[in-house]
C-alpha cells in the first residue's frame, strides 16, 4: 500500500534577479523588470505569481509596511558592488500603488532611519526584489548562490578589526564599500573608491598599494566610545571666536566641530610688494629706464592662496598673470618720467581658497627739490641755487642744518607754488632768525623749469646752526 507524502505548507523568502536597468534621480518605475523577472523567477527558471505579499503567509512580491523586508538590493553591474555616495550606501525601498512597482532611493542615517538620496549620475545595476515563495516554487540552489555570492564578496568586501590606522593602509583586499575597524582608536572605516583626499591619519587613510594619481581612500565613519579630538597645531582663534554668528551645521563630526572653533580660517595677506631697482621718492623730471625690473612680494597664510592666481599690474608693464605664489617675478617695463610733483602705482591681485581677491599696491613718487647752504653772494643766480645742497620735499617746513662758513649768508630755496615762510628760528635756543625774501628765480634741472622762491638770512651768519622753518 502507497502512502501518499504531506505537502509542507510553509513560505520561504529570497531575492528576485532583474535584468541590467539604468538608474537615477531619487525614484524609478521599475514594473516593467520585475513583471519580466517573475516570468523566471521559480525554480528551473519557471514562472512565479504575480501577486503581493504583505505578510508572512502570503506568497508574492514583498511590499509590505516593514521596511526591513522589502528593501531592493542593488549591485552595480557586471561588478556586483554597492553604489556608495558621500560615503553612503545606497539601498532600494519598494512600494506599490495601483499597478506600478516604485523603487525609492534611500541610504541609512545616523539615527537607524532611512532617509531619501537623489542619484545624480546614471549607474547601470541589477535589483534583487523580496519575494515569498511557496516551497515547490523556490529555486532550488537559492541558498547555495547567496552563500556564493557571499564568499566571492567576502574576497573583497571585507569586515575584519586592524590594530591601527597604518595596518589599514597596508591592507590589499578590499573593493568599494569595504569596512574596517580599527582597534587603536575604536573607529570603523568604508573604502571609497572615487575620494583623493589628502591623508591625514585619523579621517582619511589613503592605501599603501594605490599610486598617487589614483583615487580610493579609507573613511572613517563611526568612532565607538569615548570621542577624544587631538590637533597639534598651535590655535589661531582669540577668544573661542572661531565660528562666525549664524553660522549652521549638519552632520560634521567632532574633529569638525572643534577645528572650526579653534582654527578659524585664516585669510592670507601680502605682507611687502615693491619692484627693484627703484629709489622712491625721486626727483623731478628723473625717469624710472626702461629694462626689467624684478618685482618682489611677500604673503602670510600662504596655504590659503590659490594656485596660479597672482597678477601684477601698473604704468609701463603689460599685466601678468597666472603667476605662483613664488615671492618675485621678472617684468619689462617702460621708461616712466614725470614732470610735476606726482606718483605711479602699481598693484599685485591674489585670490584665496575662498574665491576672494586680496591686494597690495608700491608707488613711487616724485619731488622737487629744496636748496639750501651758504654763500657769500647777497643775490642769487640759478646756477648758484643749484650748487646749493638740496633734499627732496613737499614742503616748506622742513629743519634744515647749516654749517659753519665766514661771512656768508644763509640761504634757503623752495618751489614758487609752496606757501611763504613765515617764521625762522634757532634750533638750539629757539631765537628768531632774521631774514628777508628775494625775487623768485627760474631754475631748471632735468629737463624741468620751476620757479623757486629765495629766503636769505637778513645778515651773515658765520656760526653751524640748525634751522627750523615754518
Amino acid at each position: 500500500m502507497k502512502t501518499q507524502a504531506q505537502q509542507i505548507d510553509k513560505l520561504i523568502s529570497g531575492f528576485i534577479k532583474t535584468s541590467p536597468i539604468t538608474i537615477t534621480g531619487l525614484s524609478l518605475d521599475i514594473t516593467s523588470y520585475l513583471l519580466s523577472a517573475l516570468t523566471t523567477g521559480g525554480i528551473n527558471s519557471t514562472p512565479v505569481n504575480n501577486i503581493n505579499s504583505n505578510n508572512e503567509l502570503t506568497p508574492g512580491i514583498i511590499v509590505d509596511s516593514n521596511n526591513i523586508s522589502n528593501i531592493v538590493i542593488i549591485d552595480t553591474y557586471p561588478d556586483t558592488d554597492k553604489i556608495v555616495i558621500g560615503y553612503k550606501s545606497v539601498i532600494g525601498l519598494l512600494s506599490y500603488n495601483t499597478g506600478v512597482y516604485t523603487i525609492s532611493f534611500s541610504y541609512l542615517d545616523v539615527n537607524g532611519n532611512y532617509a531619501a538620496i537623489n542619484l545624480t549620475e546614471s549607474y547601470t545595476v541589477t535589483l534583487k526584489i523580496p519575494y515569498r515563495f511557496e516551497l515547490k516554487d523556490f529555486p532550488t540552489d537559492s541558498i547555495i548562490k547567496l552563500k556564493q555570492l557571499w564568499l566571492e564578496k567576502g574576497n573583497k568586501i571585507l569586515s575584519t578589526w586592524e590594530n591601527d590606522v597604518n595596518s589599514i593602509r597596508q591592507l590589499t583586499n578590499y573593493n568599494n564599500g569595504s569596512d574596517i575597524g580599527c582597534y587603536s582608536n575604536q573607529s570603523v572605516y568604508e573604502y571609497y573608491k572615487s575620494s583623493i583626499e589628502t591623508d591625514d591619519g585619523e579621517t582619511i587613510l589613503k592605501p599603501a598599494n594605490i599610486e598617487a594619481v589614483v583615487p580610493g581612500r579609507w573613511i572613517q565613519k563611526l568612532t565607538m566610545g569615548e570621542i577624544l579630538y587631538s590637533n597639534l597645531n598651535p590655535s589661531t582663534v582669540t577668544g573661542l571666536q572661531g565660528i562666525p554668528l549664524g553660522t549652521t551645521f549638519n552632520n560634521l563630526t567632532m574633529k569638525q566641530m572643534w577645528d572650526m572653533l579653534l582654527y578659524p580660517y585664516q585669510l592670507p595677506i601680502f605682507n611687502s610688494f615693491f619692484f627693484a631697482p627703484s629709489i622712491t621718492p625721486l626727483e623731478v623730471g628723473v625717469s624710472i629706464p626702461t629694462g626689467s625690473k624684478t618685482f618682489n612680494w611677500s604673503t602670510s597664510n600662504s596655504f590659503n592662496i590659490s594656485s596660479n592666481t597672482i597678477s601684477i599690474s601698473g604704468p609701463g608693464i603689460i599685466t601678468t598673470s597666472g603667476l605662483n605664489n613664488s615671492g618675485n617675478t621678472v617684468i619689462n617695463m617702460s621708461a616712466i618720467t614725470q614732470a610735476a610733483p606726482s606718483s605711479q602705482t602699481w598693484l599685485i591681485t591674489g585670490t584665496n581658497s575662498k574665491g576672494q581677491q586680496f591686494t597690495k599696491t608700491y608707488s613711487v613718487t616724485w619731488k622737487l627739490s629744496l636748496y639750501y647752504g651758504e654763500s657769500s653772494l647777497a643775490n642769487l643766480a640759478a646756477s648758484d641755487i643749484l650748487s646749493l645742497r638740496n633734499i627732496l620735499g613737499d614742503t616748506q617746513v622742513n629743519t634744515l642744518s647749516f654749517i659753519y662758513a665766514e661771512q656768508k649768508y644763509k640761504y634757503f630755496c623752495y618751489p614758487a607754488t609752496y606757501p611763504d615762510i613765515s617764521l625762522v628760528k634757532r634750533q638750539d635756543n629757539g631765537t628768531s632768525v632774521p631774514g628777508l625774501m628775494l625775487d623768485p628765480i627760474a631754475v631748471t634741472k632735468n629737463g624741468v623749469t620751476k620757479n623757486y622762491k629765495v629766503w636769505r638770512s637778513y645778515e651773515k651768519l658765520e656760526g653751524a646752526q640748525t634751522l627750523i622753518f615754518s
